[in-house]
């Protein structure tokens, strides 16, 4: 609250460099005055809107925004000064005046009095009998002792109808965490899940898990089982692990396309590709029920038999990344630009630099062995010292250091290679591979006719990143 109210907020922006400051856009709490409860399609409920922008952001003004900084309305020692506020906003935008002068006055006095004038204690008084509030209110007033989430108290739905749907659902995820190297699979994956596949409300709401949903579940749970399975067998064979899965959501629809009776083995690389823009695009960072249901529905309906709804046989992932742009315009696309590709190479090692490299190592096996991001520049040889022997000044040492990190800088490889290269120079490893060394050079996109030496890594690095970049276009544009 202290920062909302008197300072800034700021998170690092999708694939920014961590000693970039403009990658930290500072951001403060403003209210929207324009708002109107259900405008927002989102069904929040909420009152008012609230939202962290930049200066720049809340410069936009239309017929639904005109942001207000809160702050500002602490610095007053009475009302006064609305009506000040509200003049000034007049004079800039004229053809808001009347809204301004009738809807933003009473708004702008409501807040200053809440802030700086009332002394109360808030409280909420619910008069229906609807038990999604009831849940909602204890799992916000159940801080002391042990929490329980509303996945836990929706969980004890399930229980409650399905006598053996705990141990059944518990020893499902120790089965999908133990295979590969290792998942993060919980109850919320599942049920979510259970929920999704049986074709039910999606909604993490009492009313999903009513009796008859449950049942449902319940006679479904074998193949549930079986295809979440399956799924993850997938994702060991394309390499993930719970450490590169930085979100369980959008594993789902694969689920679902296997639990449908897909074809998986003809529909491989467009479930990888579809994973992989998911993950990147991060297209459930929020709105995840919309997301997954919008999806759930084009799986459903991509083809149909007079009255009889059939199911998708191959993949659409590109059909999908239209569909997505169309009915959910206001969310997160699967389409990667070009300039998500640039975003992409600068991207820092990490679960996304994977992502991308697992698309560009197809022929290897996942499955069969364990690969590592290895920086092709070991990243032993950057050292501030050394860097400084070969005549770089400070400027130009940090900047190598971060490339270090940097996608045109790694490679996947095999675990036990990966560790007999360990630190040694790079034009000296690759001499050790003999006759093997061009097809190394080749599958692992080491550009031609370019120094291998340390002191020349900037061209080497410029190079191997327009060798990257044309791949990745092919593959992900």
């Amino acid at each position: 609250m202290y920062v909302a109210l008197q300072g800034s907020y700021a998170y690092k922006r999708k694939h920014g460099r961590w000693n970039d400051n403009a990658a930290f856009p500072q951001k403060f709490l403003y209210i929207n005055l324009f708002y109107k409860p259900g405008d927002d399609d989102d069904e929040s409920g909420l009152a008012y809107q609230f939202s962290f922008l930049t200066a720049e952001e809340a410069k936009a003004v239309d017929d639904k925004q005109f942001w207000f900084l809160v702050k500002t309305a602490l610095a007053w020692k009475d009302q006064g000064p609305v009506f000040a506020e509200i003049t000034q906003a007049a004079q800039k935008h004229q053809e808001y005046l009347q809204r301004l002068q009738t809807d933003c006055g009473p708004l702008l006095t409501t807040l200053w009095q809440r802030l700086c004038g009332d002394d109360v204690i808030n409280y909420f008084k619910i008069t229906e009998q609807e038990l999604d509030k009831v849940v909602d209110i204890f799992v916000r007033v159940n801080s002391a002792g042990v929490q329980l989430s509303k996945t836990d108290l929706l969980f004890s739905s399930i229980v409650a109808h399905w006598d053996e749907g705990r141990s059944k659902i518990e020893a499902t995820i120790t089965t999908l965490n133990a295979k590969g190297d290792r998942f993060s699979f919980d109850n919320d994956f599942v049920m979510r899940s259970c929920l999704a596949l049986s074709d039910l409300p999606i909604r993490f709401k009492v009313n999903s898990f009513k009796k008859e949903n449950i049942e449902a579940i319940k006679t479904n749970w074998p193949e549930i089982k079986k295809s979440l399975e399956a799924m993850v067998d997938l994702l060991v064979e394309w390499g993930f692990c719970g450490d590169t899965l930085p979100t369980l959501n959008a594993v789902i629809p694969i689920a679902y396309f296997i639990f449908k009776g897909g074809d998986v083995a003809n529909s491989k690389a467009a479930l990888q590709q579809y994973l992989v823009r998911a993950l990147l695009n991060k297209i459930f960072a929020s709105k995840t029920d919309r997301v997954l249901g919008t999806i759930r529905d084009h799986l459903r309906t991509a083809k149909v038999d007079g009255q009889k709804t059939t199911y998708s046989l191959t993949f659409p992932t590109l059909k999908l990344a239209d569909v997505l742009a169309t009915k959910l315009p206001d969310v997160r696309t699967l389409v990667v630009t070009d300039a998500d590709v640039e975003e992409l190479l600068g991207e820092g090692k990490g679960p996304y630099t994977f992502m991308v490299l697992s698309l560009l190592y197809p022929q290897l096996k996942f499955d069969q062995a364990k690969f590592h991001q290895d920086h092709v520049h070991p990243w032993s040889k950057f050292k501030t010292a050394d860097l400084k022997k070969l005549g770089l000044d400070d400027a130009k040492i940090t900047q190598w250091q971060d490339d270090r990190d940097r996608l045109p800088n790694l490679q996947l490889m095999e675990g036990a290679t990966n560790q007999s290269k360990n630190d040694t120079p790079f034009e000296t490893w690759i001499l050790t591979l003999g006759t093997a060394k061009d097809h190394f050079a080749k599958t692992n996109y080491i550009p031609d006719a370019i120094s291998l030496k340390l002191s020349d890594f900037e061209t080497f690095f410029a190079a191997r990143k327009d060798l990257l970049r044309t791949k990745l276009k092919g593959v992900l544009t």
